[in-house]
């Protein structure tokens, strides 16, 4: 009899180390809400509702009303006793202006909306392109999927991502699940789907090194950008050393993949790898594909950024690529769902101050999830049609 640790009683032959599945999961979830808590409290820290100003004597006091013609400010509660001062008695940051933090209303009523609506159709070829790269990386393998059977299961997983509380990985399982049924190729379906979320997060961080090296100005940021194409140029050589038959032959002991467990899989995901990777075509369309979505997709977000009314003086622009698209990067780890919390600490750590104040920073936050949940939402009605069911496959012999 098994103990709830996973291990035999007292009297059993043996015993294993370790805890049981649900026991493991029950922990991994802990763990994903206290993350997500300790995030969304860091970023929380000091966020309000209202307006409020730093007085010279250090008091922080609800504003009311700024008049910038008299040069006074009107401090205190609705309903309370209320005091009208005059600016110079406003504390001052280091660039010389008042230091009076707007609240998250302010932001509000500031934001451009119709800018907020265009965000959502310059987001429109995203999907698309998604499923463009989806056909291509298969086409690799020779595994049989129409354009429009990618559409629809990208939009249903790109809906599932949202739906379900494992975050960004449920789209992924749910188009290797479908493609697997579809083919006798199930390893190298299965290999397929994760080169291709390989690649999107690769040609991501590749965006986010571009901007950084183009025109960031925040030296923590020019850091992270050498750190970034540093890291893609060694994974391009790595991936150059993995296709070389020469390297192989020299470097691998022989016999090595005998001696593995699951010899046969990862024989196949090997073959797989090394299909796609020298398939340079295809590969490349799937990296263009992806420079293309990426860039329509942070530039919704950057449009986004702009409708609420944050810095964008002395060229900006491209900090804003950076940093937003570092924050999707975070986003995609399945640490907290959707990346809640953690992305919004990296555009607080980048952006506070410099671009825009912690309500703009939370409504871009928002902004940046709602994007793309409006049109995941187009996936709901393929997940409850069932049209994302693809047809069966003429069996082939598998590729070795």
């Amino acid at each position: 009899m098994n103990n709830r640790w996973g291990c035999k009683s007292e009297n059993g032959a043996e015993r294993t180390s370790g805890l049981d599945k649900k026991t493991r999961k029950r922990i991994f979830t802990l763990l994903r809400v206290a993350v997500c808590v300790a995030a969304l409290a860091y970023v929380l820290n000091g966020v309000s509702v209202h307006d409020h100003v730093t007085l010279k004597d250090g008091q922080s006091r609800r504003v009311l009303e700024i008049n910038h013609d008299n040069q006074t400010i009107t401090i205190g509660e609705p309903d309370d006793r209320q005091e009208t001062l005059p600016l110079d008695l406003v504390a001052t940051g280091e660039d010389g202006k008042p230091q009076i933090t707007h609240g998250l209303l302010t932001a509000w009523r500031q934001s451009h909306k119709s800018f907020l609506l265009l965000t959502l159709a310059m987001f429109a070829p995203v999907t698309f392109l998604q499923s463009v790269r989806f056909l291509l990386v298969f086409r690799a393998q020779d595994i049989a999927l129409s354009y429009w059977e990618c559409v629809k299961l990208c939009f249903a997983g790109n809906f599932l991502n949202w739906a379900t509380p494992i975050g960004s990985t449920a789209g992924d399982v749910f188009k290797a699940y479908h493609v697997a049924r579809h083919t006798e190729r199930k390893t190298e379906a299965l290999t397929t789907i994760l080169l291709d979320r390989i690649i999107g997060l690769g040609v991501l961080l590749l965006c986010v090194g571009i901007a950084i090296e183009l025109g960031a100005e925040d030296p923590l940021l020019r850091n992270l950008g050498h750190v970034i194409m540093a890291g893609i140029a060694g994974a391009a050589i790595v991936a150059g050393l993995f296709c070389s038959d020469r390297v192989r032959e020299r470097w691998l002991p022989r016999g090595l993949m005998s001696r593995l467990p699951f010899e046969e899989h990862i024989r196949r995901v090997d073959a797989a790898t090394r299909r796609l990777l020298r398939h340079l075509p295809t590969l490349g369309g799937a990296v263009i594909c992806s420079l293309v979505l990426q860039f329509f997709a942070l530039s919704s977000f950057v449009l986004a950024a702009y409708a609420l009314r944050m810095n964008f003086a002395e060229s900006k622009v491209f900090d804003y690529y950076a940093c937003i698209g570092s924050g999707v990067v975070v986003a995609a780890i399945p640490i907290s769902p959707q990346g809640l919390g953690t992305s919004e600490a990296v555009y607080r750590k980048f952006m506070l101050g410099s671009h825009g104040t912690l309500s703009q920073l939370l409504y871009m936050a928002m902004a940046v999830r709602l994007i793309q949940l409006c049109w995941s939402l187009l996936g709901a009605l393929v997940a409850l049609t069932g049209s994302y069911k693809l047809k069966p496959a003429v069996k082939t012999d598998q590729i070795e």
